[in-house]
């Protein structure tokens, strides 16, 4: 597999441009939380959530999963509102029984689909209209588990075999972006996360070009699944998965997210590279 592309890589989403959402793009927005929030980024952010959110955030107790839970959801209300003349606290949520989200109103000129993924320092929100089957995911590769047990347990046996003839520096790389894309895809299609890691088969040779087919336990065609990973530092892997026209290239797109507390009361603009 050869070095993944860096998300930095992929066209850029810049203050002032037209977001408008065609029938192959997808959106990638990217934000990198710090070790303690800021007293006026946390009020910033707390502005942006619902009142049902506000209760939620207020009831937990660990503070690594508050500033994760306050940063996601303002994060994606803030996105949200990029592409429709909507405040951010207005927008309402539901889930299906699998718990993935979708946007239950208000009523927008074209429907919007999202998905938010997170780890340690780092939570991404992409959004399409293309089709409500997107999924993201990110990945640390720096977690220390055995790589090859895992995919001998969970994986087809034709990348686990894959795997096992790498060397012990690539295999980790390699497996973690199977672990990634199998996870968007496990998102955009909301099924069971072991049906997923079984039964999609993922070839990533050129990871430009991520190639699927699956096998049982899965019923899925691959006509129409994109797919697009890369590495957003030396830790962390994102992959994108979406069903769209199987004869439409995928056209993705990028952009990290920062705090400015001057950005007309929201404490988010598009950021610099």
């Amino acid at each position: 597999m050869k070095r993944l592309a860096d998300i930095g890589d992929l066209p850029r989403l810049r203050a002032g441009d037209d977001l408008r959402l065609g029938a192959a793009d997808v959106h990638i927005w990217h934000y990198r939380l710090g070790s303690d929030l800021p007293p006026e980024l946390v009020e910033a952010l707390r502005r942006l959530l619902s009142p049902e959110e506000l209760e939620r955030y207020a009831r937990l107790q660990l503070p690594s999963l508050r500033q994760q839970f306050l940063a996601t959801r303002a994060l994606c209300r803030w996105v949200l509102s990029r592409y429709e003349p909507v405040r951010p606290t207005e927008w309402r949520f539901q889930t299906d029984p699998r718990g993935k989200p979708s946007v239950s109103a208000p009523s927008v000129s074209a429907p919007i689909f999202f998905s938010l993924s997170h780890t340690s320092g780092v939570i991404a929100c992409a959004v399409s209209r293309a089709s409500d089957l997107i999924g993201v995911d990110i990945e640390r590769i720096d977690r220390k588990l055995e790589c090859i047990e895992i995919a001998e347990n969970f994986f087809p046996e034709k990348e686990a075999r894959a795997l096992r003839r790498l060397t012990p520096e690539r295999r980790r790389e390699a497996f973690f972006a199977r672990w990634a894309l199998k996870e968007s895809f496990v998102k955009a299609r909301g099924i069971d996360l072991t049906a997923g890691l079984a039964g999609a088969v993922f070839r990533i040779d050129d990871p430009c070009r991520v190639k699927v087919s699956f096998v049982a336990p899965l019923d899925e065609q691959d006509a129409g699944w994109r797919f697009d990973l890369r590495r957003m530092d030396e830790q962390r892997i994102l992959a994108l998965a979406i069903r769209m026209d199987a004869s439409t290239p995928l056209r993705p797109r990028a952009a990290p997210v920062v705090f400015d507390p001057s950005s007309s009361g929201e404490g988010l603009t598009i950021g610099r590279l």
